[in-house]
């Protein structure tokens, strides 16, 4: 099985939008952010869900998968901050923005290590997966193909012989319009 293929990436593109919205709403409230509206926290993590979903077409290394999280982290705080609950909306919090860039910025290595070790991860463990199912299915295979050959031969052993469609031969191909339009 291919680290590639849709199954496998849409699990690692929905692993990647959850470790990334959580670890950055988390830290953003932490950093005097406001409540985050569990509408804004879903479309957030669809919309990271998305762009993780292009992006896990292969393995990527810990530098694509760094700047990946940067990018979503400066997304997240953009979402986060016009998706707040609106019930915050009325106080008057006084953001640190130092404090904001910096635990965004955290978020965002912590979270390109944890993925970048777990996609090494993943892509190990199938390919030791692919290595121990290798020689079992290849003697699978070799019990197989003489079973569908035979049963190939048996098939068309029964299927009905030309001297057994002789009524068709017999059938007088008529094309064309009828002869009385000819007239």
């Amino acid at each position: 099985m291919h680290i590639g293929q849709p199954l496998l990436r849409f699990l690692r593109a929905g692993i990647f939008a959850a470790v990334c919205v959580t670890v950055s709403a988390g830290l953003h409230r932490l950093a005097g952010g406001e409540s985050i509206s569990w509408l804004g926290y879903t479309a957030a993590a669809l919309f990271i869900g998305a762009g993780a979903y292009v992006l896990a077409g292969r393995q990527r290394g810990i530098t694509t998968i760094l700047s990946a999280c940067l990018t979503s982290q400066v997304l997240l705080h953009i979402l986060f901050t016009l998706g707040a609950d609106p019930a915050g909306a009325g106080t008057h919090t006084h953001h640190q923005p130092m404090a904001m860039v910096l635990l965004h910025a955290a978020a965002a290595g912590v979270s390109a290590v944890w993925l970048a070790r777990g996609d090494a991860a993943l892509a190990a463990f199938f390919d030791y997966l692919l290595l121990w199912l290798a020689p079992a299915l290849i003697a699978f295979m070799a019990a197989a193909i003489p079973l569908v050959t035979s049963l190939v031969v048996r098939a068309k052993a029964e299927c009905p012989r030309r001297s057994q469609l002789t009524g068709l031969a017999l059938v007088a191909p008529r094309r064309g319009p009828p002869a009385c339009v000819l007239i």
